[in-house]
């Protein structure tokens, strides 16, 4: 339930997540992966499948992190990621800035290690984990 305090667009990001595997149960429908993408965005879907179905030894197209780019993807999640710590990101807390965070929204002073970007892809498995254990 989205109670207005957290962002709108995480509260989408949860909603589609939790949508998309209440009714592949519902309905018995199969899948391999969700993916998610902007509106305005454009997806090489022959890249998408190829990276989807390539198996660890495949040599890959694409890369899961652009900043580490020996990291071998797990297929759980593809997409852009900060992996290390030197990207973590400082809480603005300036309430001139637009995305400003207060400490009794934000306590932290960096925020931790996220996943960001115009598209994303996550296993079923992953999916499933991530509803399982009420982390979406």
């Amino acid at each position: 339930e989205y109670n207005g305090s957290d962002s709108v667009l995480t509260f989408k990001t949860f909603s589609f997540i939790a949508i998309a595997q209440a009714a592949a149960s519902k309905y018995g429908y199969e899948y391999t992966h969700l993916f998610k993408t902007d509106d305005d965005s454009y997806v090489d879907l022959a890249a998408l499948h190829y990276e989807l179905n390539a198996s660890v030894n495949t040599p890959k197209k694409f890369k899961c992190s652009p900043q580490n780019p020996q990291r071998e993807c797990t297929h759980d999640y593809v997409g852009s990621c900060t992996v290390e710590d030197r990207y973590h990101e400082s809480v603005h807390r300036d309430k001139k800035f637009k995305w400003s965070l207060s400490k009794a929204v934000y306590s932290e002073e960096y925020f931790p290690l996220y996943c960001q970007g115009a598209g994303f892809a996550m296993s079923k498995k992953f999916v499933e984990c991530a509803v399982a254990h009420y982390h979406i």
